[in-house]
Parts: C-alpha cells; structure tokens; sequence
C-alpha cells in the first residue's frame, strides 16, 4: 500500500512533529499535557 502526501502537507507534518517532540512531558503523570496551538491555515 503506498501513501502519497503533497509536499506542503508532508512539510507541515514534520515541522509540528519536530515541536511536539520538543515539548518537554510533565512527571507527574496526572498532570495536564501541553498542547501545541497551531496557527490557521
């Protein structure tokens, strides 16, 4: 099976990935999780 994605939309992707796995996870574990705001397209 292959997935295709149009450029920009692959781009978009990997950049909020990159910042998502930038965030630091709280230790507690019952604390809220960050959230990322992306900004309107």
């Amino acid at each position: 099976m292959d997935v295709l994605f149009e450029r920009p939309a692959l781009e978009r992707f990997v950049q909020l990935a990159t910042e998502l796995l930038a965030v630091p996870v709280p230790d507690d574990p019952k604390a809220d999780l960050p959230r990322l705001h992306a900004p309107a397209i």
